[in-house]
């Protein structure tokens, strides 16, 4: 468990307030210049939360020459220079790093997704062995094969945890590789849990949990075959959850890569979706997720008890075009702020047009509250 954040007082209306940013999806290759951050500094939020694809591996679309899955056949060395370079270059962008600067007591904390975690739906867990026979229709053609190697996890892990604690450091410099790139090490003992994180703020009224949804999460191809066993986290990490989830807090910010039932989701795991619902029954949980290059709001019912709800909202696409549905296509500098008083908790979730969409939960009674729309509000 990591210490204990406290929260800038501000006043309003006599009540402190804290303000948590959140976003994910920052695709420097095609966006070297990322206004969104600028955006989120004018908001000056005590926390920064990163949900996953702070670099990409891989993108694009096959049909427009793309390749959603190319850093599979590169070599370990060449994986390891090209993620060791995208993390280098994104900590270079200039409204990133004046965000970091201007917010020198701003605590940070991240996960990933696939495209920061290897490639385009990207999984550590376990993954059947196609037959020989299978290999066009099954793995190539229905890009279902998206197991990472033992050795491609531990350097992705490592380089991940570097990026974080150069973030982290505000560093000047960009330090340089943590290993060999010319030679990784290939017989290093794996993380049982890999990147997930607790820590507390509010005095411990606040619990935020970073979920690793990928260094364990089981491949699509095992999933087809084995529905009612695979899993998005392992039994390790379902167990940690459980306990965060049973501590003394308040509310708990569950933070996760994948979405709760939008595109690649948990949903799809209906075993470990099964088990967050259990665990978070009756408790006030506020899920925050990324992935989708969209804004979304979401109110699930919860099975395990129908009168708390589990909210989730999603915000994703600081630096990336839109692809889904065609409404979203163009530029996107999407991010989404928290703020958390005495009394409620309020979601504003901002586009680089249009309206901010705003949501609020009662923190008493943990229901949503009737709130007016609210035009766009954030200058640049």
């Amino acid at each position: 468990m990591s210490g204990v954040l406290k929260p800038r007082e501000q006043q309003v209306k006599g009540k402190p307030k804290m303000k948590i940013a959140f976003t994910s999806c920052a695709y420097l290759q095609k966006y070297p210049i990322q206004l969104g951050w600028q955006r989120i500094q004018q908001l000056e939020p005590d926390v920064l939360l990163l949900l996953g694809d702070q670099i990409y591996m891989d993108f694009g679309l096959p049909r427009f020459g793309g390749d959603l899955y190319v850093p599979r056949k590169f070599s370990l060395t060449e994986f390891a220079s090209r993620m060791y370079d995208r993390y280098r270059h994104q900590y270079t962008e200039q409204y990133f790093r004046n965000l970091l600067e201007s917010r020198p007591d701003m605590r940070i904390a991240a996960t990933w997704d696939d495209h920061d975690f290897a490639w385009n739906n990207a999984c550590g867990g376990r993954c059947q062995k196609p037959e020989p026979d299978e290999q066009v229709t099954r793995i190539i053609k229905d890009g279902m094969q998206h197991k990472v190697p033992d050795d491609k996890k531990w350097v992705t892990r490592k380089l991940f945890m570097q990026y974080l604690e150069t973030v982290r450091a505000r560093k000047e410099d960009y330090p340089p590789p943590p290993f060999d790139l010319s030679n990784p090490p290939t017989d290093q003992i794996l993380s049982d849990l890999g990147i997930q994180e607790a820590f507390d703020l509010e005095g411990g009224q606040i619990r935020v949990l970073m979920l690793d949804v990928r260094y364990h999460r089981d491949c699509r191809l095992y999933m087809e075959d084995n529905a009612s066993h695979a899993r998005i986290m392992d039994d390790a990490q379902m167990t940690w959850l459980r306990e965060q989830l049973n501590g003394n807090q308040e509310v708990t910010l569950i933070c996760s890569g994948s979405t709760l039932t939008d595109a690649e989701c948990w949903k799809q795991y209906p075993r470990s979706y099964g088990e967050l619902l259990s665990a978070s029954a009756g408790k006030k949980v506020l899920v925050l997720t990324g992935d989708i290059h969209q804004n979304k709001f979401h109110a699930h019912n919860n099975p395990h008890n129908k009168e708390i709800r589990l909210f989730e909202a999603i915000s994703s696409g600081i630096a990336i075009r839109g692809l889904k549905p065609f409404l979203w296509l163009g530029d996107q500098e999407n991010f989404g702020s928290l703020e958390i008083d005495n009394t409620q908790l309020t979601i504003n979730l901002y586009r680089r047009r249009g309206a901010i969409e705003s949501h609020r939960i009662n923190r008493a009674t943990w229901q949503e509250q009737e709130i007016s729309a609210k035009s766009f509000g954030i200058p640049g």
